[in-house]
């Protein structure tokens, strides 16, 4: 993909001179006379696209209106349509399927969903009734369009597809109907698609542009290709978090197509690209499914040949991550990705001086699509017969899923267990509970533990892996990617040689790590009872009582705290675990007293969402806690104030990670914000927010900005940036924070290992020799950093190596890492967890900072001596667990160690937030949207001095 940008920009300039000699006339005779729908004839009664669109079919991307009145025009006019809606977008439009077969089988669709779930889940079925259906049975073809809004040919290829299957009167046509059943998508992404299609035409003259640089083709952030909330929806397959996502799973799930194909667009300059893809192949994904991919191909690559269009497949298309549409080739559905170059209405002159128009880059979609769906129908009997014996593969008892299970212990965090149990059902996975414990000899966890004689106590969720779509559940659950070692090898050859890799996106995406729940996964069968346990019922709101404590317990908390403040509830955060009025509560609980109320409807304002709240809000009518512990009016019950929320986003910031966090502010936290120009701060008056976000963004800061942002944190605000922006304050920042990254750290790294071993230190245990204190001499005393055999290097030396270490940095790998549960930002955050981390700044925390997630599991090993690190080393008799799934090189893993994912540096009255990794990733990685939330919710009161805003 690099060297491909590269060759782009050295011959820009040749197309631009090319260009001056293309003439209105050229390109509308282009588009005029170009034949995109093949010969009729076609029915009278069913309306010619340009009729409904106002133009030609392929002269300009359809907006998502004018493709709708098409859609609803030809559903209303064809017998052989029918239209099926799946969902809402977040904007409103609608998300809706048409199928189209022979108009003989419309009444009977559901006998043809019910055979293929009886293909689909084939326990009991004889050869007899099997051989029935396959031979009676029409294959489901599932055809996908334009899941990236600005990639607009595939659906007004879907338009075109539409139109020929609903008008033609070809045989060819006939034949597909009678032996199949095409469900198409036409358009995935409708609110991307209108944003796009919004600035293309906005930015569109008289005068053609064949400039594939041009704000015309390229558009203007943040882009169509995502969604509403600006997340990628073509990697929310595993997570399902979004309507669109969720509706169209819920439907492939009713229909369990054999086919489908999801229609994309590359870069301009590129020509065609479609399955099969190169390796890393995901393991998860049987052999069948390639083989087919091959058969697909050839017929295709035979229909390009005679157009003499140009093509190819594999080289940056590989096939790792199972979050993409793709997914459901793990459910037995052969998968074939389209990639179309992209170029939208006028067309682009090529490097090759050739003028392609926008018609011709639809129809390339049009007849990949026609070309696919009659291979289906001449393979139909073969491909269903395929699928079926996948499914019995998957679902025998001596089979290769028949000894392994996986188990979420009950302590699990109930807003994780709930989106977890989200995730199983949409893929509609079979699972159970365990009604009483269950001892097993071996078991894995989240950090890669090899476990003996684990017990799972009753209300342990239990998911075998011996199901229909046993290959989807494993790669969703296994706690390892498998990478085969001939790939391993040559993506190392790759980052020696010039840094390149063949990894597309991460390596790693195990939903318990992207959870952080309480995974195991086990060698053995196991099945648990349906239905899950019933939970003990809250106890009555009492509105008599002095305050109500919210524990600790769930995700929800800081949504609560969130709720009750922006509805002006004073709230506490409760420093300590305590008991009042024999109520025990963790550290970091909320409190609502009434002594601090001041707001009128308060009281019902509580009651209203200790109704809603899965948490109790446990009643006291006692200030005083039990011994030493917290009292309500004493300094461990600390005030929050309501945080004022800025969003700070330009040209340069990434789309997907503001979208996240947006995503987070507005639907999860349920927080009012102000989108803000970070290009225009400061210009802007901050006094006006407690709290600003600075996501993810390429680039430097300008020295007006970060002067901007400096006063406002020390006034006392609250800053959090995430990723690489946390790298760009750390570059423009040097007089104000104290935090280095590599491998500026390197410079002066002793404050910062003095740092790391007193944290090292109180995790490995404090001892206390009572002699020693009663002796009256001086004694020997060992430094925390010296426990150790630290190897010391000049900074030139250091700074060296790591030029070679920072080649090997992760495309996106989990990491075992370390929370301070003493500190608030850690609220809610295991003692010890897995993070997702990819190439980012490596973040080297000084004393002044305060490091509350670091880089690394310091384990007990009486057998190691010592482990020299870049800047410190490992402590004697321990050792460092870094990787726990995914690819993450040695090299890597050494740079990373010790490093803080997560910290807080105060400034003046304020205080600045880093996370070195995004830490709202795709809206899936749980443990760090809960960091995420404290640093919001709980930062304006507990790490800043700024004036409280009463209610």
């Amino acid at each position: 993909m690099l060297k491909r940008m590269l060759f782009a920009c050295l011959l820009a300039g040749q197309v631009a001179q090319a260009m001056d000699f293309v003439t209105t006339q050229q390109v509308d005779q282009a588009l005029r006379d170009y034949p995109l729908l093949p010969a009729g004839p076609y029915r009278q009664d069913i309306t010619p696209p340009e009729q409904l669109l106002g133009h030609p079919l392929g002269q300009r991307p359809a907006s998502p209106e004018e493709l709708m009145q098409a859609v609803e025009t030809w559903v209303r006019q064809s017998p052989r349509l029918k239209l099926e809606a799946y969902g809402q977008t977040h904007e409103g439009r609608p998300l809706v399927l048409v199928v189209a077969t022979d108009p003989t089988r419309m009444d009977q669709l559901d006998t043809v969903q019910t055979a293929m779930q009886r293909l689909h889940d084939p326990e009991g079925l004889g050869e007899r009734e099997a051989e029935q259906l396959i031979e009676q049975t029409p294959a489901v073809a599932w055809m996908a369009y334009s899941i990236h809004g600005n990639e607009s040919s595939g659906s007004d290829a879907a338009l075109a597809l539409l139109y020929w299957l609903a008008a033609s009167e070809s045989e060819d046509v006939h034949q597909l109907l009678r032996e199949l059943v095409i469900v198409i998508d036409p358009s995935m992404n409708p609110d991307g698609r209108a944003r796009f299609v919004q600035s293309m035409r906005e930015f569109a003259g008289r005068q053609p542009n064949l400039d594939h640089q041009s704000l015309q083709h390229q558009g203007r952030w943040p882009y169509g290709r995502t969604n509403h909330y600006w997340f990628d929806l073509n990697r929310d397959f595993i997570f399902g978090i979004h309507p669109e996502t969720v509706g169209r799973i819920r439907a492939m799930n009713r229909w369990r197509p054999v086919f489908m194909i999801d229609a994309h667009e590359q870069g301009a300059m590129d020509t065609y690209l479609f399955a099969p893809p190169r390796e890393p192949i995901n393991a998860q994904v049987h052999p069948r499914i390639h083989r087919w991919l091959n058969r697909f191909a050839e017929e295709q690559a035979a229909a390009f040949d005679a157009r003499a269009w140009p093509y190819f497949n594999g080289e940056w298309f590989e096939d790792l991550y199972p979050g993409y549409s793709s997914y459901i080739q793990f459910k037995g559905t052969v998968h074939i990705l389209y990639e179309q170059a992209r170029l939208h209405q006028d067309g682009i002159r090529g490097y090759n001086g050739r003028l392609t128009a926008y018609a011709e880059s639809v129809d390339h979609q049009f007849t990949s699509s026609r070309v696919n769906l009659e291979t289906l129908r001449k393979h139909r009997k073969a491909m269903l017969a395929d699928y079926l014996a996948e499914k019995r593969e998957a679902i025998r008892r001596d089979g290769p899923f028949a000894k392994t299970s996986f188990a979420v212990l009950p302590s699990a965090n109930p807003a994780r267990l709930q989106r977890f149990l989200h995730a199983l059902d949409l893929q509609e996975f079979r699972y159970g509970w365990l009604n009483k414990a269950v001892t097993v000899r071996k078991a894995r966890d989240t950090l890669g533990r090899e476990l003996d004689r684990v017990e799972l106590p009753a209300g342990t969720l239990v998911i075998p892996a011996r199901q229909p779509d046993a290959r989807l559940l494993m790669t969703m659950l296994e706690l390892d990617t498998v990478i085969r070692p001939e790939v391993l090898k040559k993506e190392r050859e790759g980052v020696i040689r010039d840094g390149s890799s063949q990894m597309y996106d991460v390596t790693a995406w195990n939903l318990g790590m992207m959870y952080d729940l309480p995974l195991l996964q086990l060698p053995r069968a196991l099945e648990g009872q349906a239905g899950r346990p019933v939970m003990a019922e809250k106890a009555a709101f009492d509105a008599q009582a002095l305050a109500w404590i919210i524990p600790n317990r769930s995700d929800e908390l800081p949504v609560i705290a969130a709720r009750l403040m922006q509805a002006g509830v004073v709230v506490r955060r409760i420093a300590e675990a305590g008991e009042l009025g024999g109520q025990a509560f963790p550290a970091g609980s909320l409190a609502v007293t009434r002594h601090d109320q001041r707001q009128p409807g308060w009281e019902k304002r509580v009651q209203a969402e200790a109704k809603t709240s899965t948490l109790p809000f446990l009643p006291t009518h006692s200030g005083l806690g039990a011994e030493d512990l917290p009292d309500i009016g004493g300094e461990r019950f600390q005030l929050l104030y309501p945080p004022r929320i800025g969003l700070l986003v330009d040209e340069r910031t990434d789309d997907t990670d503001a979208g996240a966090i947006r995503w987070l502010l507005d639907t999860q936290l349920q927080l009012r914000h102000s989108l803000l120009n970070l290009a225009e701060v400061s210009a802007l008056d901050l006094r006006s927010y407690n709290v600003l976000l600075l996501p993810q963004r390429s680039g430097s800061l300008p020295k007006s900005t970060i002067q901007a942002l400096k006063t406002w944190v020390e006034q006392g605000g609250t800053l959090i940036a995430s990723g690489n922006s946390s790298g760009s304050l750390l570059a423009a920042g040097e007089k104000w924070l104290k935090t280095r990254a590599l491998p500026k750290a390197l410079d002066k790294p002793q404050s910062a290992r003095n740092s790391l071993h007193r944290q090292w230190l109180l995790q490995t245990g404090v001892n206390i020799d009572a002699q020693a204190l009663s002796r009256p001499w001086v004694e020997p005393v060992q430094y925390p950093w010296e426990r150790g055999k630290l190897t010391l290097y000049s900074s030139t030396q250091a700074r060296e190596k790591d030029r070679w270490l920072k080649r090997f940095m992760p495309q996106g790998a989990f990491v075992a890492a370390t929370a301070d549960r003493h500190h608030w930002l850690a609220d809610g955050l295991e003692a010890q967890l897995p993070l997702l981390v990819s190439r980012g700044p490596v973040l080297i925390p000084p004393e002044t900072a305060e490091a509350v997630v670091r880089l690394g599991v310091l384990e007990k090993d009486d057998k190691v001596t010592s482990q020299a690190l870049l800047w410190t080393a490992v402590p004697k008799q321990y050792r460092l667990r870094m990787r726990v799934s995914g690819l993450l090189w040695p090299e890597a893993s050494l740079r990373l160690a010790g490093s803080a994912w997560l910290l807080r540096e105060g400034h003046g009255m304020g205080q600045v937030i880093l996370f070195a990794q995004p830490p709202a990733f795709r809206g899936s990685t749980l443990a760090g949207l809960r960091a995420l939330a404290n640093a919001i919710v709980l930062g304006p009161g507990l790490g800043a001095q700024g004036e409280p805003v009463l209610p």
